[in-house]
């Protein structure tokens, strides 16, 4: 007669379960991450140039050439709002910006910031 023993361990269906399971949470932060980088880099920039720009003229230039160094492919400088108020420069944008995941499932990322100089 045989014993039976009890064996506990990872199978492959445990295996492939926790790999179902990671791949679907690596998969959009992978996806999402550079965008996040992308919008980072954005909000640092109007920042330096809301505290260094005299004019909206000046601005307007600072950011069509930080743009054109940093590759920024989100957003276009003609929508990146650029006001005096109260003598002071005020540089906002906001942005949607859809990011595919699998197939026809895709999440929509809304970017918004605002450098008054506070």
């Amino acid at each position: 007669m045989k014993e039976t023993v009890d064996r506990s361990g990872f199978g492959v269906v445990d295996f492939i379960m926790v790999l179902l399971l990671v791949l679907t949470l690596v998969v959009p932060m992978v996806r999402i991450f550079p965008t996040y980088v992308e919008y980072y880099g954005l909000k640092k920039t109007i920042d330096r140039i809301q505290k260094t720009a005299q004019s909206e003229d000046e601005a307007k230039t600072a950011l069509q050439n930080q743009f054109a160094i940093d590759s920024v492919k989100a957003i276009s400088v003609d929508n990146i709002l650029i006001e005096k108020v109260n003598e002071k420069l005020v540089i906002s944008f906001n942005y949607k910006q859809p990011i595919p995941l699998y197939g026809d499932l895709s999440i929509l990322m809304n970017y918004q910031a605002k450098a008054t100089g506070k």
